[in-house]
């Protein structure tokens, strides 16, 4: 009986140990905690608004999950969706919304792509379609090969975007000719089909600071408040300083 009663005392006693210990983990962390949309986990440097905490990412990297579940980021002023987020690599593939669906959206107020250099960068290489709104009729005798682009403007299909590569041309020369002209990026060169390169997207590195070895110990990267400039790893018993490398776009690594 003694035994016996030896015994449960020590059971009770690891599972109030464990049940404590579940009880108290650190907030950061449990703030930190990575969550889902659609298919793609989002951790540090992203931070989802609405499902966890700023101090969870790093500035300029808020994402929001629309009611597609198309995971969202505000690039260039204007929306673009992620399609994928390569963490070992501190990459991701993004494309326009605008071309998300077979019609082109022209009611999204598309503008030319340009990058934040202090955030991002392009991962492979790139080349460019120019799209052309409403231009006058010398334009299209003196572009050459071109493709009529539909898009939908208040339910009503309309067919006034043309579409063009860009090798060799400069925005510039459609001033005064077009209302609108965009540049709009996609991966690799030799690409046949305008369309289908205006639905390929662009794969980016992005800059912030690495995060590997808090991860590999199981701790989350945050911040312990929105203006602190110095990452944290967040353990599930508590916060350490640890030192990490800034990432400047300086690694030559591959790329999926």
């Amino acid at each position: 009986m003694n035994r016996f009663y030896k015994l449960s005392s020590l059971f009770i006693s690891i599972l109030s140990f464990l049940t404590y210990r579940s009880l108290a983990l650190d907030h950061y962390y449990k703030d930190c905690t990575p969550r889902v949309c659609g298919s793609i986990s989002i951790s540090y440097p992203f931070y989802i608004s609405g499902l966890q905490k700023p101090i969870c990412g790093q500035q300029g990297f808020e994402v929001t999950c629309n009611s597609k579940t198309h995971l969202i980021i505000n690039l260039s002023n204007d929306t673009y969706a992620i399609q994928g987020i390569f963490y070992e690599f501190q990459s991701m593939h993004i494309l326009n919304t605008a071309f998300i669906d077979a019609t082109f959206n022209c009611t999204l107020g598309l503008h030319s792509f340009t990058l934040d250099e202090n955030r991002f960068k392009f991962a492979c290489t790139h080349s460019e379609v120019f799209l052309l709104q409403d231009c006058n009729n010398k334009v299209k005798n003196s572009i050459g090969e071109y493709k009529e682009e539909s898009c939908i403007f208040n339910n009503k299909s309309r067919g006034n975007l043309i579409g063009i590569y860009a090798q060799g041309r400069n925005l510039s020369q459609f001033a005064g000719k077009c209302k609108k002209v965009v540049s709009v990026p996609y991966e690799g060169k030799n690409v046949t089909d305008i369309d289908g390169a205006l639905r390929m997207g662009v794969q980016l590195k992005w800059n912030a600071t690495n995060c590997r070895e808090c991860a590999k110990s199981g701790g989350r990267c945050g911040y312990h408040n929105e203006t602190s400039l110095q990452m944290q790893c967040f353990c599930p018993y508590g916060v350490h300083s640890l030192i990490l490398i800034d990432v400047r776009f300086t690694e030559d690594i591959g790329h999926p």
